[in-house]
């Protein structure tokens, strides 16, 4: 499997930021994670890092875990063990779905309202 058009590859690599986006978004459904992983080098020892983590992530005696950033709830959820193989002994969620959970359950009470459509992002 190949990176469509080369120009397209240099920009791709250059702004690639790995959170897994692309393979959502490719519009020939590549599915291109993995390419661009080995374009970054070495994938071997980027999996035998990711590995090393989940090892020692997997000793939280937790039900969950916290992530402050949303990327990184997405990596640890979705990419390890769609893509490497490493699922978590525990639930991986959000600050956010854990800020949105807290309301929903009364803990967090919103001081002042804001009367218009906003966006958050981690980036």
């Amino acid at each position: 499997m190949e990176m469509a058009q080369e120009e397209e590859t240099r920009r791709v690599m250059n702004e690639c930021t790995f959170c897994f986006s692309c393979n959502h978004y490719c519009p020939g459904g590549l599915k291109p994670y993995h390419l661009i992983m080995e374009r970054f080098g070495d994938y071997q020892a980027f999996s035998e890092i990711a590995e090393k983590a989940f090892n020692r992530l997997s000793l939280l005696n937790t039900d969950r875990l916290v992530c402050y950033c949303d990327s990184c709830a997405n990596y640890f959820g979705n990419v390890w063990p769609d893509c490497h193989g490493l699922k978590l002994p525990f639930k991986i969620i959000s600050l956010y779905e854990w800020l949105w959970e807290q309301y929903q359950e009364g803990s967090l009470q919103i001081q002042k309202k804001i009367k218009q459509d906003i966006v958050i992002s981690d980036s």
